[in-house]
Order: C-alpha cells, then sequence, then structure tokens
C-alpha cells in the first residue's frame, strides 16, 4: 500500500480493517528492512524490488541480498528453512538423538543439517519437513536467478556473506550464544 502512495493507513478501504498497532509494526519493519525512509515513510528504491517477490518482506529481503552477494542458491536454501516448519522433531534430543551441531548460527547449522540429510547422514531431520524444504528453495532458487546482479564465482567466505544477509532481514533478531547449551 505503501508503494502505491497510500499514506493514510487508516482511510484506506479494508475489508477488515487490522489493529492499528499492526499497522504501526508493519511500517516499523518495512523502516528496518530498508524499503520506508524513517519519518517520512517513503518508499525506497529497495521497495518495489521487495514487492516484486512474492514472500514475506523479510524473506523477500534476505533472497536479495543474497542474490546481491553471490549466494543466491545458499539464501535460497536458507530463506527455505526459515519459511517452513523446523526440520528438527521437537523432543529429539530428549529421545536420544544425536545433538544438534552448534556454531555461529542456528541457522546455518539447520542449513548444514538439511544438507547431511540430502547426502542421507542426517539422521535427527524430520523428513516430511525436509521435503516441505526442498520444495520451497527450489522456488526461491528459481526467484533468485531472477534476482542474480552477481554472477561468477561464490565469495570467499559464504557463511560470512550469509550471516550479513540474514542481518539485513532480521536485524532485530539477534542475539550472542553466551556459552554451549
Amino acid at each position: 500500500l505503501r508503494l502505491f502512495g497510500q499514506r493514510d493507513l487508516a482511510t484506506f478501504g479494508w475489508y477488515e480493517a487490522p489493529e492499528p498497532a499492526a499497522l504501526v509494526r508493519a511500517d516499523a519493519l518495512l523502516v528496518r528492512l530498508g524499503a520506508l525512509e524513517p519519518g517520512s515513510l517513503k518508499t525506497t528504491s529497495l521497495a518495489p524490488r521487495l514487492a516484486s517477490v512474492p514472500a514475506h518482506p523479510r524473506v523477500a529481503r534476505l533472497l536479495i541480498e543474497c542474490a546481491r552477494r553471490g549466494v543466491g542458491r545458499d539464501g535460497a536454501l536458507v530463506a527455505a528453512l526459515l519459511s517452513e516448519r523446523d526440520l528438527v522433531p521437537r523432543g529429539a534430543e530428549a529421545r536420544g538423538a544425536r545433538p544438534l551441531p552448534t556454531g555461529p548460527s542456528d541457522v546455518l547449522a539447520r542449513r548444514d543439517l538439511f544438507l547431511a540429510s540430502e547426502r542421507g547422514s542426517g539422521g535427527v531431520v524430520d523428513r516430511n519437513a525436509a521435503r516441505g524444504v526442498a520444495r520451497v528453495r527450489d522456488q526461491y532458487l528459481r526467484i533468485v536467478e531472477r534476482l542474480e546482479s552477481r554472477r561468477g564465482a561464490p565469495p570467499d567466505d559464504v557463511e560470512t556473506e550469509l550471516q550479513r544477509a540474514l542481518l539485513t532481514a532480521y536485524p532485530d533478531r539477534v542475539a550472542r550464544r553466551r556459552k554451549k547449551g
């Protein structure tokens, strides 16, 4: 609606109007993602690109940034992992499954787990969830191919580029692990 010039969302002809607080949160998210200018709520040059991606604005931002950084293939998988049901069934570790890997990012740990399951060695993975992730990944890959501006060899440090792309899509959801567990 902002992209199409709608300034006052309260007067928009909603069938069922969202709560005013939800509209404020939506604008705040779009500002954080770089689609709206702070204060004026005018759209930025990024807004049409976000709107062209048929996904939640956070996922669209992630795919755009991954494509820009040359990690679109990995980005499509990461976006699918964030969009779909968790690969790891609740309580899997309590039932004796191998502990989940820890590393610099829980999302990257899930990516590694998914890739291991595709090779046949991801024992703790819910196979139905993995099929859903693979289906959505393939859809996002088609989008990334359209967005990709950087061609050639992937960057030297794919994981760092993925983490940076994740920060553009989830700047408000960053945490630091203080200790294992």
